[in-house]
């Protein structure tokens, strides 16, 4: 069956990655191996590899990629993650508005392991300057899910994050009506962390808040590099790349008149970071990927099995990025490994939108719950939470975003009939 060996490609990146192969490597690896799985002779393998990593969508997607790396590298080498933090944390006077607000506000910058970053900002507020009602301090479990849960209900819908803008890419969907579509599951994933997680969450008033209007406009100064990028891509509509380019300048000026950034430090951000070139290798291995598998004749020999062995595009749409979700724990790995086969079975362009925000939520869920999800890992180990308990805490909120995406899934899909 072809089914069995994409399965069997796709159990052999999982193992590359357990033994911590870059991601890229190990998707360029998957390619070669579905190529000659499916017969394809090294020539023409060579050949579509070279077609689809010069083709121009794959220059773009690695050129924002990259430049996304370079500004969230440098606003943490200025020290803007934390001013934007600290100026946060003192335009609340409720603490459980800045609990979920503090993660929250990080998440909208993608970084790895972000959350983190805002573990610390966390505890200050639940711990360091408030007691709950009882005299007893907040639970770790309870600190670990709001900072592990907030960071993350941006990431269905942010333009800036990676997984959703190689999502798009790989649907030919344009980004910011991806975004606009998804939207619901971040409102969703709000509501259910104040609803299930904050509920109950009870932190007397904080030393932190002080003069709102103060602390207000910091964070409007720290935030502006964001402020820019959001501002020229979606209101204007410029190319990412050179938005993102754009908010690079401007923390590269806070940096140079702060005296918060030297030459070298800022030349370590854009040639000395490894996860740069990571990620250049990652843009153009998920194209290849999607390129091989679509001309080796995998695509119409999957899609002839599961049609003779009735199994529901649906079903594929829902647990191939799940399973992969859930051993990487990467969003963009999910993404790259699993959305050429679901695309395959339903199409690219609009009439694909059910079907990759079935397939993005499910992969997301996979990665939320995954070990090898550095933010989860790192949260627990900070806060010393049980992570069993933190799982069984975020159950309900999945529930809900489950059924979110299966309503959105049923709504596009009546909508395109």
């Amino acid at each position: 069956m072809a089914l069995l060996k994409i399965l069997l490609v796709l159990a052999g990146l999982i193992g590359l990655l357990k033994v911590k192969c870059p991601l890229g490597l190990a998707l360029v690896a998957a390619a070669v191996g579905i190529g000659f799985l499916f017969g394809a002779p090294a020539a023409e393998i060579a050949r579509v590899s070279w077609i689809e990593a010069s083709r121009l969508p794959t220059l773009d997607l690695a050129a924002t990629l990259v430049a996304i790396v370079v500004l969230s590298d440098l606003m943490q080498r200025t020290g803007q993650f934390r001013r934007i933090s600290d100026a946060a944390g003192g335009m609340f006077r409720d603490p459980r508005v800045a609990l979920a607000a503090l993660p929250t506000l990080i998440g909208l910058l993608p970084m790895p392991g972000g959350a983190l970053f805002s573990a610390p900002l966390v505890e200050a507020l639940a711990n360091g300057q408030g007691q709950p009602a009882g005299g007893e301090r907040l639970g770790a479990e309870r600190k670990a899910l709001i900072n592990y849960w907030f960071r993350h209900v941006w990431e269905y819908s942010w333009p800036l994050y990676p997984g959703v803008i190689l999502a798009a890419s790989l649907s030919h969907i344009h980004v910011n009506y991806l975004c606009l579509t998804m939207l619901p599951l971040s409102i969703v994933a709000v509501l259910a962390g104040v609803v299930f997680i904050l509920r109950d969450t009870k932190v007397q008033a904080n030393a932190l808040a002080g003069n709102r209007l103060l602390a207000t406009g910091r964070f409007l100064v720290y935030f502006s590099p964001i402020v820019l990028v959001i501002g020229l891509f979606l209101g204007l509509r410029v190319p990412l790349a050179i938005c993102v380019l754009s908010g690079v300048v401007i923390v590269l000026a806070i940096g140079a008149l702060g005296k918060t950034l030297s030459l070298r430090e800022a030349g370590r951000a854009f040639f000395g970071n490894r996860e740069t070139y990571q990620v250049v290798l990652l843009a153009f291995a998920v194209m290849v990927f999607g390129g091989i598998i679509r001309s080796c004749g995998a695509v119409g020999q999957t899609t002839a099995d599961l049609a003779r062995y009735g199994f529901p595009a649906m079903g594929v749409a829902i647990l191939l990025p799940f399973v992969v979700g859930l051993m990487t724990g990467i969003t963009i790995g999910y993404v790259g490994a699993t959305f050429p086969i679901v695309l395959a079975l339903s199409g690219t362009g609009p009439e694909a939108l059910p079907t990759v925000i079935l397939a993005f939520v499910s992969g997301f869920l996979g990665t939320l719950l995954s070990p090898a999800h550095l933010c989860l890992s790192s949260t627990n180990q900070y806060f010393k939470a049980n992570s069993l308990l933190v799982y069984r805490a975020m159950t309900v909120p999945l529930v809900f975003l489950f059924a979110t995406g299966v309503s959105l899934f049923v709504l596009y899909g009546v909508r395109g009939m």
